[in-house]
């Protein structure tokens, strides 16, 4: 387990820049950012997310660029790219990953 480098962060988050671009596809691929490989290995999962979390919390622009996006999308399309990227989170760490989601 290897903590994720500011500037993956960011490349994770670049799909939502624009804000005429296609939310599910910025979406999707911060999921694939978050969520690992190897089931089992909650800890990287919980890596990412943190690291996703840190840099919207420091940097109001690109949080405020991330939920126009969000804010898009019919709430059942959210809530399983949710489920299914921060999961791991939940399960591997008690401290609820909801701040995420205050932006």
């Amino acid at each position: 387990m290897t903590n994720p480098t500011t500037s993956e962060v960011a490349i994770a988050l670049n799909g939502f820049i624009d804000a005429h671009a296609d939310a599910e596809v910025a979406i999707a691929a911060l999921c694939d950012f978050i969520r690992t490989r190897h089931t089992d290995d909650t800890g990287s999962c919980r890596q990412r997310c943190t690291a996703v979390v840190e840099l919207l919390e420091t940097d109001a622009k690109r949080a405020a660029q991330v939920m126009h996006h969000v804010l898009r999308q019919p709430r059942g399309e959210f809530l399983a790219c949710a489920v299914d990227g921060l999961a791991c989170l939940a399960a591997a760490n008690p401290v609820s990953p909801a701040s995420a989601l205050t932006y």
